[in-house]
Protein backbone atom coordinates (compact mmCIF):
# COMPACT_ATOMS: atom_id res chain seq x y z
CA UNK A 1 0.00 0.00 0.00
CA UNK A 2 2.82 2.75 0.92
CA UNK A 3 4.67 1.31 -2.29
CA UNK A 4 1.64 1.86 -4.33
CA UNK A 5 1.45 6.12 -2.70
CA UNK A 6 5.04 6.12 -3.26
CA UNK A 7 5.10 5.14 -7.12
CA UNK A 8 1.96 6.91 -7.76
CA UNK A 9 3.26 9.97 -6.38
CA UNK A 10 6.68 9.89 -8.09
CA UNK A 11 4.91 8.76 -11.32
CA UNK A 12 2.46 12.43 -10.91
CA UNK A 13 5.68 14.23 -10.10
CA UNK A 14 7.53 12.87 -13.41
CA UNK A 15 4.39 13.86 -15.43
CA UNK A 16 3.79 17.09 -14.21
CA UNK A 17 7.37 18.02 -15.20
CA UNK A 18 8.78 19.87 -17.97
CA UNK A 19 10.13 17.04 -20.14
CA UNK A 20 7.34 14.91 -19.71
CA UNK A 21 6.26 16.20 -22.75
CA UNK A 22 9.21 15.13 -24.45
CA UNK A 23 9.09 11.35 -22.57
CA UNK A 24 5.77 9.34 -23.74
CA UNK A 25 4.97 7.39 -20.24
CA UNK A 26 1.90 6.21 -21.97
CA UNK A 27 -0.65 7.49 -18.64
CA UNK A 28 -2.95 9.74 -17.82
CA UNK A 29 -2.35 12.78 -15.30
CA UNK A 30 -5.80 13.30 -14.31
CA UNK A 31 -5.73 9.43 -14.07
CA UNK A 32 -2.86 9.44 -11.63
CA UNK A 33 -4.05 12.51 -9.70
CA UNK A 34 -7.36 10.88 -9.02
CA UNK A 35 -5.23 7.56 -8.31
CA UNK A 36 -3.93 9.85 -5.14
CA UNK A 37 -6.73 11.23 -4.36
CA UNK A 38 -8.49 8.03 -3.50
CA UNK A 39 -5.40 6.87 -2.00
CA UNK A 40 -5.92 8.96 0.23
CA UNK A 41 -9.37 8.73 1.69
CA UNK A 42 -8.77 5.09 2.05
CA UNK A 43 -9.80 4.01 5.79
CA UNK A 44 -5.56 2.94 6.49
CA UNK A 45 -5.02 6.54 5.51
CA UNK A 46 -7.32 8.40 7.71
CA UNK A 47 -6.79 6.14 10.58
CA UNK A 48 -2.95 6.36 10.08
CA UNK A 49 -3.16 10.36 9.81
CA UNK A 50 -5.75 9.46 13.13
CA UNK A 51 -3.00 8.33 15.20
CA UNK A 52 -1.15 10.51 14.42
CA UNK A 53 -3.29 13.76 15.48
CA UNK A 54 -4.07 11.58 18.95
CA UNK A 55 -0.05 11.07 19.61
CA UNK A 56 0.57 14.84 18.59
CA UNK A 57 -2.35 15.21 21.59
CA UNK A 58 -0.98 13.06 23.98
CA UNK A 59 2.83 14.99 23.11
CA UNK A 60 1.59 17.89 24.41
CA UNK A 61 0.15 15.86 27.97
CA UNK A 62 3.56 14.32 28.58
CA UNK A 63 6.32 16.89 28.90
CA UNK A 64 9.90 16.13 27.10
CA UNK A 65 11.56 15.44 30.46
CA UNK A 66 10.37 11.76 31.17
CA UNK A 67 10.68 12.70 35.41
CA UNK A 68 7.78 15.33 35.01
CA UNK A 69 4.17 13.57 35.55
CA UNK A 70 2.26 14.42 32.74
CA UNK A 71 -0.12 17.41 32.66
CA UNK A 72 -3.16 16.07 32.38
CA UNK A 73 -4.69 19.00 30.54
CA UNK A 74 -6.28 17.40 28.30
CA UNK A 75 -8.45 14.18 29.34
CA UNK A 76 -6.56 11.70 26.12
CA UNK A 77 -9.25 8.53 27.42
CA UNK A 78 -12.30 10.95 27.06
CA UNK A 79 -10.92 12.47 23.51
CA UNK A 80 -9.94 9.14 22.03
CA UNK A 81 -10.94 6.12 23.70
CA UNK A 82 -14.28 4.32 23.11
CA UNK A 83 -16.94 4.30 25.75
CA UNK A 84 -16.47 0.66 26.41
CA UNK A 85 -12.49 1.25 27.34
CA UNK A 86 -13.57 4.53 29.49
CA UNK A 87 -16.42 2.25 31.27
CA UNK A 88 -13.37 -0.47 32.13
CA UNK A 89 -10.92 2.11 33.48
CA UNK A 90 -13.96 3.52 35.64
CA UNK A 91 -14.83 0.16 36.59
CA UNK A 92 -10.99 -0.64 37.51
CA UNK A 93 -10.67 3.61 39.95
CA UNK A 94 -13.56 2.46 41.72
CA UNK A 95 -12.18 -0.93 42.13
CA UNK A 96 -8.80 0.71 43.57
CA UNK A 97 -10.70 3.19 45.18
CA UNK A 98 -13.01 0.99 47.47
CA UNK A 99 -10.39 -1.37 48.34
CA UNK A 100 -8.19 1.29 49.46
CA UNK A 101 -5.32 0.05 47.59
CA UNK A 102 -1.81 1.93 47.82
CA UNK A 103 -0.74 2.09 44.04
CA UNK A 104 -3.70 0.44 42.55
CA UNK A 105 -3.96 -1.38 39.04
CA UNK A 106 -2.73 1.21 37.02
CA UNK A 107 1.70 1.20 38.26
CA UNK A 108 2.27 1.67 34.25
CA UNK A 109 1.07 4.28 32.07
CA UNK A 110 -0.72 2.55 28.83
CA UNK A 111 -0.38 5.72 26.33
CA UNK A 112 3.19 5.49 27.10
CA UNK A 113 3.44 2.06 27.76
CA UNK A 114 5.77 2.04 30.97
CA UNK A 115 6.46 4.75 33.46
CA UNK A 116 9.13 6.59 31.47
CA UNK A 117 8.87 7.83 28.21
CA UNK A 118 11.02 9.62 25.74
CA UNK A 119 8.91 10.53 22.59
CA UNK A 120 5.44 9.98 21.62
CA UNK A 121 5.59 9.76 18.14
CA UNK A 122 4.51 6.81 16.60
CA UNK A 123 6.96 5.68 14.06
CA UNK A 124 6.21 2.64 11.37
CA UNK A 125 2.86 2.75 11.71
CA UNK A 126 0.57 -0.16 10.02
CA UNK A 127 -3.20 -0.18 9.90
CA UNK A 128 -4.86 -3.21 9.43
CA UNK A 129 -8.98 -2.66 8.44
CA UNK A 130 -11.27 -5.75 9.40
CA UNK A 131 -14.42 -4.23 8.49
CA UNK A 132 -16.43 -1.01 8.85
CA UNK A 133 -15.85 -0.74 12.52
CA UNK A 134 -12.81 -2.24 13.49
CA UNK A 135 -9.33 -2.11 12.39
CA UNK A 136 -5.93 -2.75 14.57
CA UNK A 137 -2.77 -0.36 14.13
CA UNK A 138 0.73 -0.86 15.21
CA UNK A 139 3.52 1.22 15.66
CA UNK A 140 6.73 1.50 17.22
CA UNK A 141 7.06 4.47 20.04
CA UNK A 142 10.64 5.84 21.12
CA UNK A 143 10.85 4.39 25.04
CA UNK A 144 14.33 5.02 27.06
CA UNK A 145 17.56 3.92 25.96
CA UNK A 146 17.74 1.84 22.92
CA UNK A 147 14.06 0.57 24.07
CA UNK A 148 11.91 0.73 21.40
CA UNK A 149 8.39 0.40 22.50
CA UNK A 150 5.79 -2.19 20.14
CA UNK A 151 2.69 -0.90 20.45
CA UNK A 152 -0.97 -2.19 18.91
CA UNK A 153 -3.98 0.07 19.44
CA UNK A 154 -7.74 -1.87 18.78
CA UNK A 155 -9.53 0.71 17.41
CA UNK A 156 -13.80 1.00 17.14
CA UNK A 157 -15.49 3.35 15.16
CA UNK A 158 -18.20 4.73 17.57
CA UNK A 159 -19.86 8.45 18.07
CA UNK A 160 -18.54 9.32 14.44
CA UNK A 161 -14.36 8.37 14.77
CA UNK A 162 -12.32 5.88 15.31
CA UNK A 163 -11.63 5.78 18.94
CA UNK A 164 -9.09 3.02 20.77
CA UNK A 165 -10.44 0.04 22.40
CA UNK A 166 -7.79 -1.58 24.01
CA UNK A 167 -4.08 -0.64 24.08
CA UNK A 168 -1.48 -3.22 23.79
CA UNK A 169 2.44 -4.02 24.80
CA UNK A 170 3.39 -6.13 22.04
CA UNK A 171 7.00 -6.35 23.32
CA UNK A 172 5.65 -7.78 26.93
CA UNK A 173 2.75 -9.17 25.85
CA UNK A 174 0.34 -7.21 28.18
CA UNK A 175 -3.15 -6.62 26.55
CA UNK A 176 -4.56 -4.30 28.91
CA UNK A 177 -8.20 -4.79 28.42
CA UNK A 178 -7.99 -8.31 29.48
CA UNK A 179 -5.98 -7.70 32.14
CA UNK A 180 -8.27 -5.26 33.66
CA UNK A 181 -11.17 -7.96 32.85
CA UNK A 182 -8.80 -10.27 35.13
CA UNK A 183 -8.56 -7.60 37.60
CA UNK A 184 -12.22 -7.25 37.84
CA UNK A 185 -13.21 -10.28 37.90
CA UNK A 186 -15.00 -10.13 34.47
Amino acid sequence: MKKLGITVIGLLLMASSPQASAWNFGFNKDKVEAAVAAESQKPETELKTHIEAIYADARRNYPPDPGSPPKNEVNLDERYCSQDWNRMVGSVLEKDRKDKVEFGFFDADYWVMGQDWRDLTPQNIQVTVQDDSHATVTFEMDGTGSDMKQVQLDMVYEQGSWRIDNFIDRKHGLDWKQSMREYLGQ
